[in-house]
């Protein structure tokens, strides 16, 4: 049996629909009805279920792209139009989508140029090797980790001896720092703020999470853990945005303004599908005990990798080459999948006659949406070239404890 390529496609007609309000001196009114272009690409496996329960792996590649136009439906929009020589001559529109108005009067229809706005994908390759590099990292992972608790076996045996009062020092020595505070030199008082922030991140914190790591392990001694055949993910999302106000269209007698607000997004997904040879579920493999968690937990030591990591992630790395590097390991399939949104907001803000002759005043503004979806998923087989680490110095500040945390370090160590 084999795999059959399925395409298609549906492209409904955009079509324009002019409404007549009356009474007379009410404005025509017009509203684009929402439209949708569908095409996709798939393959159609026969007796899909029963091979796979009998263990083939299927891996296609797949395809799928949406492009829609939808129109808000301006009820509580309002659009006023006076004549400077007649005030008393007003026009009022009352039904349907105004901005729709727009695109049709403008000279260079808007609605054919709304694709030229639409906002680069952001950093598309570089979502592509962070999903990668962390998926084949994660291939045969543990459910724990405390190498790094074994390989720092002075404080592991001071808190293991001791435990209540391992944690009764770290809060004194809290309470040490934030009584520095006090003091009236800046410089003292930054280098007190930073070693409080530092005892709570880099010691208190961890040591409370090991702690909890411990007990989780313990209470889930007897519960099945691994099994012969797994999958390894890695996932990333990056967005943007921006806006821009008075885009300008000019027609036969006035100057349409538009207001658009643009967004743009990628979601990757790398997947893979591996066998493990002797799946043992043993306490080595629980608590992250086992020979191959070696070279990761010597990184990890090292002072300051996490830092960076946050920048050039050398942990998972690591960790990507050992498990290529596992004999024990078959990786039977992996793919990576991508999907990207990208959308255009455009709104009729205001209306400009060249003569003075009128005024226009806009309420509420509709909006027409401009919105285009591609989905894509390729075959991919990693590579030793998958777990090469991507500069991400964003990371350094990608979050306020991030932040914090590089502050209180520099801090810390050159005050």
């Amino acid at each position: 049996m084999t795999s059959r390529l399925r395409e298609g496609y549906a492209v409904p007609e955009l079509h324009l629909l002019q409404i007549v309000v009356e009474p007379p001196g009410t404005l025509y009114s017009y509203l684009w009805s929402d439209s949708l272009y569908r095409k996709f690409s798939d393959y159609v496996d026969e007796s899909f279920h029963a091979r796979s329960r009998a263990g083939e792996v299927f891996n296609n590649p797949c395809a799928l792209i949406l492009q829609s136009v939808t129109c808000s439906s301006g009820e509580d929009s309002t659009y006023v139009r006076q004549k400077v020589s007649a005030p008393a001559q007003t026009v009022t529109k009352t039904v349907g989508n105004f901005t729709t108005y727009g695109y049709l009067r403008s000279a260079a229809p808007i609605q054919s140029q709304m694709h030229l706005y639409a906002l680069p994908v952001p950093r598309e390759s570089e979502c592509e090797s962070i999903c990668k590099q962390h998926a084949v990292a994660h291939i045969d992972q543990t459910p724990y980790e405390f190498f790094e608790d074994l390989a720092e076996i002075r404080e592991t045996l001071q808190f293991l001896r001791n435990p209540i009062k391992s944690l009764a020092n770290l809060a004194k020595a809290y309470k040490i720092s934030k009584r520095k505070l006090t003091k009236k030199s800046v410089k003292h008082e930054a280098k007190a703020l930073a070693d409080l922030w530092n005892t709570y991140r880099f010691a208190a914190a961890p040591l409370v999470r090991s702690i909890m790591t411990a007990l989780e392990a313990y209470n889930e001694r007897d519960i099945p853990m691994r099994t012969k055949r797994r999958s390894a993910h890695g996932k990333c999302l990056f967005t943007s945005d921006d806006a821009q106000s008075d885009t300008q269209y000019k027609g036969a007698y006035e100057e349409f303004k538009y207001s658009i607000a643009r967004t743009a997004e990628i979601a990757g997904h790398a997947s893979i599908l591996y066998e493990v040879d002797n799946p043992l579920d043993n306490w080595s493999f629980r608590l992250g005990l086992r020979l191959k968690d070696i070279p990761v937990t010597a990184w990890e030591v090292v002072p300051l990798s996490f830092m960076v990591d946050r920048i050039v992630n050398i942990k998972q790395a690591i960790a990507g080459l050992t498990n290529l590097l596992d004999p024990t390991v078959s990786i039977l399939a992996a793919s990576y999948t991508t999907k990207i949104t990208q959308s255009n907001k455009c709104s009729l803000t205001d209306i400009v006659w060249a003569d003075g002759s009128y005024n226009v005043t806009i309420t509420n503004p509709d909006y027409v949406e401009h919105k285009n979806f591609y989905y894509t998923r390729e075959v991919w087989s990693p590579t030793v070239s998958d777990t090469f680490p991507t500069f991400t110095p964003g990371g350094l500040v990608k979050d306020f404890s991030s932040t914090l945390d590089l502050l209180a370090i520099t801090v810390s160590r050159f005050l």
